[in-house]
């Protein structure tokens, strides 16, 4: 199943912020979602897709971590399939979010309280359930030791109130920034249970595969060199409509190369499946090899 190898060249615009609450429980920065409460998957996703066979991808560099939250550490972007947020994010939407572990979220009129139901089916890959108290955990962990854009937006919120398991909600300060509650909906949720235990221990880089609540988990991994992820057959969301028809491969193997010249040879000579290409004369002029799909997207 690893299919033709495909290029991409992305590029977004950014829209003005605006938040809203829609009948999908939808949270937009402008006007509506294009998607209602019933909707069953995403539009780009075939939910009929079949599961199975290896994704093999290339980055140039290297990393030291597997903990893609802190400001500290060098960690392969793909590793964000392995945590789940509250909710998800379209990509025919650039700035509308669906619900995941949230299952219904509610913004006040003035936008300065945001609401958030737990998911009662939400799980972390052990199987602890995901609660509202996992949730405010999430929030003053990443407030203390996150990115510091993560920090400044975080520092937004005035008080976090946990009514019950399901259910939390974030009061903003006055005057705060707008899209602070967008923000707040995109936070990784980190299991409690897991992370509290280790004290100051959890601020640092590791290397040890944590607990996590994403459609993949790490099964194996060699600094510089390789670092292999598998599909959770148990993942509790891939039913959900805004994960259905996504995350298909059974494996993905992500292969690390000292600079973009041998990772370029090693794709031409077939050893990866997917390429983002940058440069362009390099896309011009370094891809007339059988078998290449060449796409641009802008």
């Amino acid at each position: 199943m690893r299919g033709t190898r495909i290029f991409f060249i992305l590029f977004l615009s950014l829209l003005v912020p605006r938040l809203c609450l829609a009948e999908s429980q939808a949270l937009t920065m402008r006007g509506d979602p294009e998607l209602l409460a019933d909707f069953t998957h995403f539009p780009y996703a075939n939910e009929n897709a079949p599961k199975g066979g290896e994704l093999r991808l290339t980055e140039v560099g290297t990393f030291d971590s597997v903990i893609p939250w802190l400001i500290k550490g060098t960690v392969p972007w793909q590793l964000d399939w392995m945590h789940d947020k509250l909710m998800a994010r379209s990509w025919d939407e650039p700035f509308t979010l669906y619900p995941l572990i949230a299952s219904a979220a509610k913004l006040s009129d003035d936008r300065r309280t945001l609401a958030f139901q737990i998911d009662p089916r939400a799980k972390f890959q052990d199987g602890h359930p995901i609660t509202a108290q996992d949730v405010k955990f999430s929030y003053e962990f990443l407030l203390k030791n996150g990115r510091p854009n993560t920090r400044r937006i975080f520092a937004a919120v005035d008080d976090v109130v946990v009514s019950d398991a399901q259910n939390i909600s974030f009061h903003f300060r006055e005057n705060s920034d707008p899209e602070a509650p967008m923000i707040v909906a995109m936070m990784t949720v980190l299991p409690r249970h897991y992370w509290e235990p280790m004290g100051a221990r959890a601020a640092q880089t590791s290397l040890a595969p944590p607990v996590a609540s994403g459609p993949y988990k790490i099964t194996s991994l060699d600094v510089g060199r390789t670092i292999i992820l598998e599909r959770d057959e148990n993942y509790w969301a891939k039913d959900l409509p805004s994960r259905r028809g996504q995350f298909n491969f059974d494996r993905v193997r992500v292969d690390f190369y000292r600079d973009d010249t041998a990772a370029l040879l090693a794709f031409k000579a077939g050893a990866h499946d997917f390429r983002r290409e940058t440069d362009p004369r390099r896309w011009a002029e370094s891809y007339d090899v059988p078998g290449i799909k060449k796409a641009e997207f802008k």
